[in-house]
């Protein structure tokens, strides 16, 4: 960002003599709301350094007081120097940083576009009143690649009539910036539906459908439009409720996770996940814990699980079965319980009770998983505490953390001698080696 963005401010006379001049030339008009109703301001075609920022910006308050505080400045005084350059320069670099805000990222769009859409609105002091965010962006973009952004140069501008009052401009700027967004998002299966539209219906190019949906690659638009394949087979074949959108309308990342997943997946694994994963989406009420952090619809940990899981929910289940019906042997085949699995989650009538169960033994795998990790992490633990010690010289001990060292190392001594099988199980060692190896990194 640099300063020279920002022009030379001219005077006020010279402001308003080619606005006025302007002013009285034009027939193109925008609406303003003024005063409960509208009023019609002409549009003109001014030199950019022929505007200047406002002071009293609304979305500048608490930023400007900020800065004003931190140099002693009276916010009287500043808004009385609003023409000075160094007031201009200052006002160009908090509302460049607002217009690069992801929240309503107006630098990115005409940076994208490379031309004005709509009329700045300003007084016939050159004041801008409403759009200073974007004269700041224009600038800034034209300052960095004149050709590109020429158009730049020359702004379209609405002007305020002359004899409206501070208290008018005030109302004026909040009615336009501060009014409720009328326009509604597209939900996201709305999106993935128009893009499916766009791209086999109307065979529309994927590089123009990404540049217009702000899509960073063609492999994007492939999966969303996956995505809405998942929603509409777990619709139509699993709900049996086709078109029954508002099913899923909390379901995003969920289907979205699910869809990587399943690609992921060997080819003999996915349709079973498949029909586990529509059970997970349409059991979700039943399950307690963060499911869309786990698989199906996030990584595998372990990786096995996918493999895992539907065996032992098979077998999960043929116990709760048999216990339901007073049998006390349960068990399942050794072959065809793929099949038996498919069947039980293409049930939707007991999703809650699958997806529950489904998730618990995920939760079991995953604990299990975790345990027998332990002697391995425990150890890569002993070791890499050993290696530090070796870095250790008595004289970089102190009297405390020479005892704090042959405690944990009594502590560690017996629990060693307890798991080769040479002493007793030592009292609870409350994580020694935990500790030792925090505070030795420490």
């Amino acid at each position: 960002m640099s300063e020279n963005s920002v022009p030379e401010t001219p005077s006020l006379e010279t402001r308003r003599q080619s606005i006025d001049r302007d002013y009285r030339q034009t027939s193109a008009e925008y609406y303003v709301p003024f005063r409960g109703s509208y009023i019609t301001a002409p549009v003109i075609t001014l030199s950019h350094d022929l505007l200047i920022y406002r002071a009293d910006n609304g979305r500048l308050i608490a930023e400007m007081q900020e800065y004003l505080l931190g140099r002693g400045l009276e916010r009287e005084a500043w808004q009385r120097e609003q023409d000075s350059r160094e007031v201009q320069v200052t006002l160009h670099e908090l509302l460049l940083d607002k217009a690069r805000d992801p929240q309503g990222p107006i630098y990115q769009e005409l940076e994208r576009q490379a031309q004005q859409i709509e009329p700045l609105l300003i007084t016939v002091d050159g004041v801008v009143v409403n759009g200073n965010r974007r004269l700041a962006a224009m600038r800034e973009l034209l300052h960095g690649d004149a050709q590109r952004y020429a158009g730049f140069a020359e702004l379209r501008v609405a002007v305020l009539p002359a004899d409206i009052e501070p208290a008018d401009v005030e109302f004026v700027e909040a009615a336009l910036q501060m009014a409720p967004e009328t326009k509604l998002a597209y939900g996201w299966v709305n999106r993935r539906m128009k893009l499916k539209h766009q791209r086999d219906t109307l065979k529309l190019a994927p590089e123009r459908i990404c540049e217009a949906y702000r899509i960073d690659e063609p492999e994007q638009l492939d999966r969303e439009i996956a995505q809405l394949a998942l929603v509409e087979d777990y619709l139509e074949n699993f709900r049996e409720e086709p078109g029954h959108y508002g099913l899923v309308g909390d379901c995003e990342a969920l289907f979205a996770g699910l869809q990587e997943q399943l690609a992921a997946l060997p080819k003999e694994l996915r349709g079973h996940w498949r029909l586990a994963g529509f059970t997970l989406i349409d059991g979700r009420q039943a399950v307690q814990g963060p499911m869309g952090s786990y698989f199906p619809f996030a990584a595998p940990v372990p990786e096995q699980i996918p493999s895992q899981a539907l065996r032992r929910f098979a077998q999960e289940r043929a116990m709760v079965v048999a216990e339901e019906e007073g049998n006390d042997t349960a068990g399942i085949d050794g072959s065809g319980w793929q099949e038996d699995v498919d069947l039980i989650f293409a049930s939707p009538q007991h999703s809650a009770r699958n997806a529950k169960l489904l998730y618990e033994v995920m939760e079991a795998l995953r604990a299990e998983h975790h345990e027998r990790r332990a002697p391995a992490r425990a150890l890569a633990r002993v070791s890499k505490a050993k290696e530090m010690l070796g870095d250790l010289t008595p004289e970089t001990l102190n009297d405390k953390q020479r005892r704090r060292l042959r405690a944990d190392m009594a502590a560690l001594q017996a629990q060693a001698a307890y798991l080769l099988g040479e002493g007793e199980a030592p009292a609870r060692s409350d994580g020694v080696i935990d500790r030792l190896y925090r505070k030795l990194r420490a």
